[in-house]
């Protein structure tokens, strides 16, 4: 510890003029002599990397950042981002991916692990009536061994954290290192008083509440709407017990949004650098429009009040005038959803790739497919809506980056072949039937539209 303050102390005031250290050194450095700094590979978000490499040229001066960046296997680096255990992988995204599988240890032994522990916890209280609980490592390799999970001492402060969410701790502390460490919990009062007069109800409503509280931070919830589910997936599926089944109501949500939300930060972060590397000028541009806002940022700000909607989203979306729109429009929707994740918001940034013609078609498709079957919150807009949109797009850029026959000719076909897409598949070919736009779509194509009539034919009767 002496040697890296001396270290620092002489770097600070001018003795050392260049130092390698990891990105723990430049929090609270703001040194005006400071003109270059090197990243030696990919940081985890592009919130990050600017705050890092804006140690440099703090007073104006010209300055340079440059960050070294490996791209080993792009293609399992693509596959991670979109949820897929691809195992251990090369390349800087390979390393992010090996830390966060560290936090995030998957859904089903998470859930087994946290609705024992919740189990565990919820006994002590009830032997003790004083609403305290320690837990020991021999106690945590207990639960570990029944639900094979291999969590260790050094994890279980996730799981308590897991547990405050849930109401049932308000306070703990842990005493001891290694295999000495007890973690002592403390329950609310309420919750235990609830337990000592066995007012089970009581108990089940501070759970809610609290989960409930929890949810709101990260979209609009209702209560009674969360309490029927609840009620619902503890008679199926978890014996009864409402508890348990907000547990894995909560792992679930933890990985379809805050899971999911990391990955897209570094997926952002990706982006940045596979751009950049490109073409190096763009780097300012891009990082402006990431963080400024823009003609489209009050109504994108609106959106995050509202249950995620996509003709609100289409209507913010509408308003993309050229290329530049569409760019700025993407990495804007990019910070949006590095911060939280929102249906409204991602068919906005796949739209806005669309129409700038960042990927392949391939890619392009597989995405609005993705559209397809996750539908937001509110469902007022129909697929119908949607290849009307797409359509909107073709005219606007001319078949700049997709042959507009060939693309809705394969969304069409890939669609169709999905069962889970199948419906919207007939409702978009009913707006290119309507449109007079079958003329250049291929054979199989026309005869989905014989497969529409039929199905239109059976529904009249």
């Amino acid at each position: 510890k002496a040697y890296k303050k001396e270290m620092f102390d002489k770097f600070v005031n001018g003795g050392i003029k260049c130092m390698v250290a990891n990105n723990a050194l430049s929090v609270g450095i703001d040194h005006p002599k400071i003109r270059y700094v090197i990243n030696f590979s990919m940081v985890g978000s592009l919130e990050s990397y600017y705050q890092q490499a804006g140690r440099a040229g703090r007073t104006g001066a010209t300055s340079y950042c440059d960050l070294i960046f490996s791209d080993d296997d792009p293609e399992l680096a693509d596959r991670w981002i979109d949820g897929e255990n691809v195992g251990k992988f090369k390349g800087d995204v390979g390393s992010i991916a090996f830390f966060h599988g560290l936090n995030f240890r998957g859904k089903a032994l998470e859930s087994a692990y946290l609705s024992r522990l919740i189990r565990f916890v919820y006994d002590k209280f009830k032997k003790s009536g004083t609403g305290v609980v320690r837990i020991s490592k021999n106690d945590i390799e207990k639960i570990s061994k029944e639900t094979s999970s291999k969590i260790k001492i050094d994890e279980v402060g996730r799981f308590i954290g897991y547990l405050s969410i849930l109401g049932l701790i308000e306070s703990y502390s842990v005493e001891g290192m290694n295999d000495s460490t007890v973690y002592e919990i403390n329950a609310p009062l309420i919750l235990t008083n609830a337990i000592r007069a066995g007012e089970i109800d009581a108990a089940k409503h501070h759970s809610l509440c609290s989960l409930h509280s929890y949810y709101m931070r990260y979209m609009p919830t209702d209560r009674d709407g969360l309490e029927h589910e609840l009620k619902g997936l503890a008679k199926a599926n978890h014996k009864g017990s409402f508890l348990i089944a907000a547990c894995h109501h909560l792992i679930g949500f933890i990985y379809d949004r805050i899971e999911y939300q990391r990955r897209q930060t570094v997926k952002t972060m990706l982006e940045y650098c596979r751009t950049v590397a490109k073409d190096s000028g763009s780097a300012r541009k891009l990082i402006v429009s990431y963080f400024d806002r823009s003609k489209f940022s009050d109504e994108l700000d609106t959106l995050r009040e509202e249950k995620s909607s996509y003709a609100l989203a289409a209507n913010v979306f509408r308003r993309v005038e050229d290329y530049e729109d569409a760019e700025r429009l993407y990495w804007e929707t990019r910070r949006l959803l590095d911060e939280l994740p929102r249906e409204d918001w991602s068919f906005i940034s796949i739209f806005s790739e669309i129409y700038a013609g960042r990927d392949s078609q391939a890619k392009a498709i597989g995405k609005i497919l993705d559209l397809l079957r996750n539908p937001p919150q509110v469902t007022e807009y129909y697929w119908a809506d949607l290849i009307e949109l797409l359509l909107w797009v073709f005219d606007q850029t001319k078949g700049a980056h997709y042959k507009r026959k060939d693309f809705i000719s394969q969304l069409l076909r890939e669609a169709y072949a999905d069962s889970s897409t199948r419906t919207a598949a007939l409702e978009m070919l009913e707006v290119i039937s309507e449109k007079r736009d079958l003329a250049g779509l291929d054979q199989d194509i026309l005869n989905l539209q014989m497969e529409r009539l039929l199905h239109v034919t059976q529904q009249g009767s």
